[in-house]
């Protein structure tokens, strides 16, 4: 018995013919995700449009937000909005120029003036659009002057000589003081400046016609050069104790600082109340013969009633400051119900009674 060897290959075993458009799709599939990737990390991640904030805010958003902050004056809030926008948003230079022109501005208004100097002089190391050149000078002569460094502000002065000419072009120098130069218009404004302030004490109890006409007598007044000198000595005055006082930084005294709040409630407080009562208050030559015919008891002067002609100014006076009596109490009271304003009488009773106990 002989044993042959055998040669032939061992029979494969066949697979099942399903399994290949699974394996087929698999594959296809696995390519694709690949291909994603790839090109997911060739995508730059600062592509104009696609960034968002840490809150999730797309730059139009996140403009909108700096915005609505900027209104309200949440000044802090508004500067950190904008700059992240800066950040995440593909802006011409021109356009990051005003942005910064707008933080260096709340940096302002906010009393931070040092940031507020180093946000414009960003503004204008970008780009200097033609329509902030002149905004960004007043403003950085008034931070300048705020922190009460006028060798920097001579400097800054001599630095922008356009600025300054432009200033004095066609107007005569009157005086100077360093390197600032008040000029005929300045003091012009300056009296115009002093003769409201002190027209305005007495608003209330004179027509616009009679203030009008009182306000032309006192710009006669001080047309002379007699005048003109008194104002112009009191201004240099107040502009060289202001300055040395900012040197000195009274300002940043906490007794001033508190002066300056209480200060600026006050004025703020009666320039709304001027302004609602100018808005409301109309006073008719009707009104005033109606108000004389209703009060003729109380122009009575030894027994002989006065006429209407004789007595208008006082008819007027008295119409007015019913009116704004009215008018201040309506709006006083609509202002409690809009704020809340509740009041515990008793508390204070309680306080004063215990006051006096002691």
């Amino acid at each position: 018995m002989s044993d042959k060897i055998n040669f032939e290959l061992p029979k494969r075993e066949q697979k099942n013919p399903n399994l290949i458009p699974v394996i087929i799709i698999l594959l296809a599939f696995a390519i694709i995700i690949g291909l994603i990737n790839i090109i997911i990390t060739l995508i730059p991640l600062d592509t104009p449009g696609s960034s968002v904030t840490d809150h999730g805010l797309s730059p139009e958003e996140q403009k909108n937000l700096a915005l609505k902050l900027q209104k309200r004056s949440l000044y802090k809030g508004a500067i950190e909005a904008w700059t992240d926008y800066l950040h995440m948003s593909s802006l011409k230079n021109d356009q990051k120029a005003n942005i910064w022109y707008t933080i260096g501005k709340l940096y302002q208004e906010s009393g931070n003036y040092e940031e507020a100097l180093v946000s414009f002089y960003t503004s204008e190391s970008i780009s200097q659009p033609e329509e902030l050149e002149q905004e960004i000078s007043r403003r950085i002569s008034e931070s300048l002057e705020a922190l009460g460094k006028f060798a920097a502000l001579r400097q800054e002065l001599s630095e922008r000589v356009g600025m300054d000419e432009q200033k004095t072009k066609g107007d005569e120098v009157v005086a100077e003081i360093g390197p600032d130069k008040i000029t005929k218009g300045d003091l012009d404004r300056k009296i115009e400046q002093y003769i409201e302030l002190a027209l305005s004490q007495y608003a209330s109890y004179m027509d616009q016609e009679a203030l009008n006409k009182q306000k032309e007598e006192l710009f006669k007044q001080f047309s002379g050069d007699e005048g003109k000198m008194k104002i112009l000595n009191q201004y240099i005055i107040e502009e060289i104790l202001y300055r040395k006082a900012r040197e000195e930084k009274l300002a940043d005294d906490p007794k001033t600082r508190a002066l300056l709040k209480s200060t600026e409630k006050q004025i703020l407080a009666q320039q709304l109340l001027s302004k609602k009562i100018a808005e409301l208050v109309k006073i008719t030559e009707s009104d005033l013969t109606t108000f004389y015919e209703a009060n003729k008891g109380k122009y009575i002067e030894e027994g002989v009633q006065k006429k209407y002609e004789d007595v208008r100014s006082q008819v007027y006076q008295e119409l007015r400051s019913q009116k704004e009596q009215e008018i201040q109490q309506a709006f006083v009271e609509e202002l409690r119900q809009t704020y809340n304003v509740v009041i515990f009488p008793s508390k204070l009773k309680g306080q004063d009674t215990g006051k006096n106990e002691k």
